[in-house]
């Protein structure tokens, strides 16, 4: 390139601040350098406080040295972070020719300035006239900026509108200008992620696999890869059966957590299972959701009532049976029934069906011999085993014994009055008979009536 013809001499920089500002109208000069590409008209998608870029492709293609510059515009309309753009970086380099991955200098002008009660921020990259390029060759002018304002404050969701300042791309080797650029449309958009686990709460015994249903949501407003993680507090080794979910902004994907309650768990045993779901394009995004895996609790209760009942040979009586589930799920009680001395105890029922923390009653039944010996007695016990654990069961004991059966004695002498039978205790039936009008006494022979003994007296009169 050669030195510039002064008649077209302009000073560069002056030239940038005046177009941020003016509303002048510039002729379009005669073309020379070349715009290949700019973004106007464009929408440009960018999350909240992510970065994007704004490249224009320009290109220098007369012998005359050459300058550029490329201006942007946008506004703040009630002046708050969450509105602004943060300038990041700027950079130019050539993509094409000799010169290919050179750098150009890039200048950076920043200016705000009100616009009625608004401000407008004005942004200007440029190689200035003063410090022309003599190379030539395509070229890009990238700007990155960040969709959040001061503070790191991530920008508003929705549409916000960067237009090219007036006369926004220049090209000067004759000097060149390109006004009324379409603007930018930088859309600012969310990511998020929610997750779920259901159900929250599952048990099951040990060795057994307990399988959750986790939904991970996009609540963004783009669509996303999520990576999916699991951990517990206690070592069982929870799975997923996917580790990575593509879901649509809106919608949910959904995959399965197992796990496996080790063999030797003590019952009521709880493992806190966490999933997390991160995002894989902003991993500043994630959530998770946890859950309970726990062991059974099995657990039984028996009581017996009343502890010990007598009776006499030949007699049969009731013991009632409650049988408590302690237990945190519904269980199975297989019920059996012993006496030590062999009289033949029965139940009523031999399975009861209890939901946890219930109880179910039933009956045992005995007959104490009619050989048994007075005060012989037989030592019941009755056992419920759950049938979800076997090895899980519990017992009472209660006692029987066989009264002593009253024997025959000598007659006991009942005082008579009036021809009443005086006595504590006993039942005197007294007979009254006249004969020859002597009186005289005597007994019949006792026997048990109601397990009672009794004395009966016959009485006798003779009349002289």
């Amino acid at each position: 390139m050669k030195a510039e013809n002064l008649k077209h001499r302009v000073t560069f920089i002056s030239l940038v601040f005046a177009l941020m500002f003016s509303t002048m109208l510039v002729a379009p000069l005669a073309h020379s350098g070349e715009l290949i590409y700019d973004p106007s008209g464009t929408t440009i998608v960018i999350e909240q406080g992510g970065t994007f870029l704004i490249r224009h492709t320009l290109a220098w293609n007369e012998p005359e040295n050459g300058a550029y510059a490329v201006t942007i515009a946008w506004d703040c309309y009630n002046n708050e972070p969450s509105e602004n753009f943060t300038f990041l970086s700027a950079s130019a380099y050539f993509t094409t020719g000799p010169h290919a991955g050179q750098t150009i200098l890039a200048d950076v002008t920043m200016a705000s300035a009100p616009k009625g009660t608004n401000t407008r921020h004005a942004l200007s990259v440029n190689c200035p006239a003063d410090q022309k390029d003599s190379r030539n060759g395509q070229f890009n002018v990238d700007i990155w900026m960040g969709a959040y304002g001061v503070g790191g404050i991530p920008h508003l969701l929705g549409d916000h509108v960067i237009p090219f300042q007036f006369a926004g791309v220049v090209i000067s080797e004759k000097y060149v200008q390109y006004e009324n650029r379409d603007p930018i449309t930088v859309r600012v958009l969310s990511r998020g992620v929610s997750v779920s686990i259901s159900p929250s709460v599952k048990n099951d015994l040990p060795a057994q696999t307990l399988s959750y249903t986790v939904t991970v949501k996009n609540i963004g407003d783009l669509d996303d890869r999520y990576a999916l993680t699991v951990s517990d507090n206690i070592g069982w080794g929870p799975t997923l059966s996917e580790g990575l979910l593509v879901v649509p902004a809106g919608e949910n994907r959904q995959t399965t957590l197992s796990v496996t309650v080790p063999a030797n768990a003590l019952g009521g045993t709880k493992d806190m299972v966490a999933v997390t779901a991160a995002s894989q394009e902003n991993t500043d995004v994630s959530d998770n959701a946890s859950c309970i895996a726990r062991s059974n609790l099995v657990a039984v209760e028996v009581s017996i009532s009343p502890s010990s009942h007598s009776a006499l040979p030949g007699a049969m009586f009731t013991y009632s049976v409650t049988v408590t589930n302690k237990g945190d799920f519904a269980d199975n009680y297989n019920l059996t029934v012993s006496d030590d001395a062999g009289w033949g105890a029965t139940l009523a029922q031999s399975l009861l069906i209890i939901p946890a923390g219930g109880n179910r009653t039933t009956t045992v039944l005995i007959t104490v011999p009619s050989d048994a010996a007075g005060d012989e007695s037989t030592g019941i016990a009755v056992t419920a085993s759950s049938q979800a654990d076997p090895n899980v069961s519990d017992y009472d004991t209660c006692t029987a014994i066989a009264e002593r059966v009253p024997t025959s004695g000598p007659p006991i002498p009942i005082p008579v009055i009036g021809g009443v039978a005086i006595g504590v205790g006993v039942v005197a039936v007294i007979a009254l008979l006249w004969k020859r009008g002597a009186l005289h006494l005597s007994f019949l022979r006792p026997y048990s009536v109601l397990n009672n003994p009794i004395n009966f007296i016959k009485l006798t009169s003779e009349i002289i």
